[in-house]
């Protein structure tokens, strides 16, 4: 029940979390903000971390099963990880960023998850800008999502596959969201229509709530996804960018928390892409 159980910070360098199994305790008195695997650390050019064929076991929605996988810094490899039943399967978050490194996520999956893939693009440690995450690749990865599992604990139901946190301050530059799957659990499975704060529960809610000309994203690409079910929008970009690509995206049956699917979810929030 530690803060974080896995913590790898400071000037570390090429180090590597491979092949471990995590087990959450079930009926904790509290949740708390944790993370199995923290990482911290600098953009080396010849590598920061590899967080690989880890595998994350909570028993359903509980107390303390926060957080899976949390990197910050500019070098990460994570890949080949599965998760069962944690809130947030990873956060993503830029502290230190250079255009000859990359952050490179896929072949991960997860179920039974609020949260697939959390992107952070804040000012945070040494880096306050004006660019929070560059060069990251987020491919070909299984998201199964369940934001109904947790409303009891969480005071809310909705879910995302993939999502940028909308409190953002920093730009973001060469993002690729590409060949991912992500499917929400259906409301027959959950019992839960859909209720009328859902409309951000998209399958990638790319979005800021403050739009500031100063930040402007650059070079993302959000192409050949397959999103299912997603309780609102299949995918939602709401920033100010330039050079964006939205192709070849499969998407099936969005909306399904929506007032004309059932739900409680205003119909205008039930697109494909918006």
């Amino acid at each position: 029940a530690s803060v974080n159980t896995v913590a790898i910070t400071g000037l570390s360098r090429r180090a590597r979390v491979h092949g471990c199994t995590f087990l959450y305790l079930p009926n904790q008195q509290q949740d708390y903000d944790h993370s199995s695997i923290y990482i911290n650390t600098p953009s080396y050019a010849d590598g920061a971390a590899w967080i690989t064929d880890n595998v994350f076991i909570a028993p359903g929605p509980t107390a303390g099963a926060r957080t899976a996988i949390e990197t910050h810094g500019g070098h990460q490899v994570v890949s080949g990880n599965e998760g069962w039943g944690v809130q947030k399967f990873m956060n993503i978050s830029g502290v230190t960023t250079a255009p000859s490194v990359g952050t490179h996520i896929f072949a991960n999956s997860c179920s039974g998850c609020r949260f697939g893939i959390n992107l952070w693009s804040w000012p945070y440690s040494s880096n306050k800008g004006p660019v929070g995450l560059a060069n990251v690749n987020i491919h070909d990865n299984t998201l199964r999502v369940n934001g109904a599992a947790w409303k009891q604990m969480c005071n809310t139901a909705y879910a995302n596959g993939i999502l940028l946190n909308a409190e953002s301050a920093l730009r973001v530059e060469n993002l690729a969201i590409h060949h991912n799957q992500i499917i929400f659990a259906t409301p027959e499975e959950t019992g839960c229509p859909g209720a009328v704060g859902d409309t951000i529960a998209s399958g990638i809610e790319y979005r800021r709530v403050n739009l500031g000309p100063a930040v402007v994203d650059q070079n993302v690409s959000i192409c050949d996804n397959t999103i299912t079910g997603s309780t609102a929008n299949g995918i939602r970009v709401s920033v100010l960018g330039n050079g964006f690509d939205i192709s070849r995206n499969t998407i099936v049956n969005p909306g399904s928390g929506s007032l004309a699917a059932g739900g409680q979810m205003p119909n205008g929030s039930a697109n494909g892409i918006m």
